[in-house]
């Protein structure tokens, strides 16, 4: 818009700001930032609500929505089929014959890796994406944030080079190492909602 239409600029600033209000409002329950690119709107927006160039496909509310609930369900899988396994199904097949505990035992474990590794490519894809989303707002925490993002991803990639230990028969003692997994998943998951819950105290200090 050009500096020669002054009533047009004055009208298209509200409106835009009026906009991107709405929608903030309107998405921030959902969980799902708006950032597209409004090049008349205020200067004096919050975080949350200011503009910034960005790829619409990247930014699209659908996707927003499938890459959580992708990231959110393989999570689920992966960290409740460890926690199943030693804490579950081991003391369950107790009182089964040796020959065959061992049997169903290996089963599961087969079973669970295939899994297991859907979860793995679910979370590498969808954490990918939302780290991408989301930089500029970690990159708002400053050197807190980049320490828990950056021990977040360390963590997750020693559980996956575990579980690719133990698929390819490295990593021979089951018990010890799906503990340490166990630990390693819980330790991402508080990780991950202590940057959650620093990321909603900043945009909530914002207003």
């Amino acid at each position: 818009m050009s500096r020669s239409q002054p009533g047009l600029l004055s009208i298209a600033r509200p409106v835009a700001q009026l906009e991107v209000t709405a929608v903030a409002f309107v998405a921030r329950p959902l969980g799902i930032a708006h950032r597209k690119a409004y090049p008349n709107a205020p200067s004096s927006l919050n975080h949350e609500q200011a503009p910034c160039e960005s790829d619409p496909f990247m930014d699209h509310p659908i996707l927003q929505v499938i890459m959580r609930t992708l990231h959110i369900t393989s999570a689920v899988l992966a960290v409740g089929g460890l926690c199943f396994i030693p804490l579950v199904l081991r003391p369950s097949l107790r009182l089964i014959d040796d020959t065959f505990r061992k049997s169903i035992e290996q089963l599961v474990q087969t079973r669970f890796h295939q899994l297991l590794w859907i979860c793995i490519a679910g979370l590498t894809v969808s954490g990918v994406y939302n780290w991408v989303l989301n930089a500029a707002r970690y990159k708002e925490l400053g050197p807190i944030g980049n320490a828990l993002i950056g021990t977040k991803v360390l963590l997750a990639l020693i559980m996956f080079a575990v579980v690719a230990g133990r698929s390819t028969g490295y990593l021979t003692n089951a018990k010890r190492w799906q503990m340490v997994n166990i630990h390693l998943a819980a330790g991402v998951l508080i990780l991950g909602a202590v940057l959650r819950v620093l990321v909603i105290r900043m945009l909530a200090s914002a207003h």
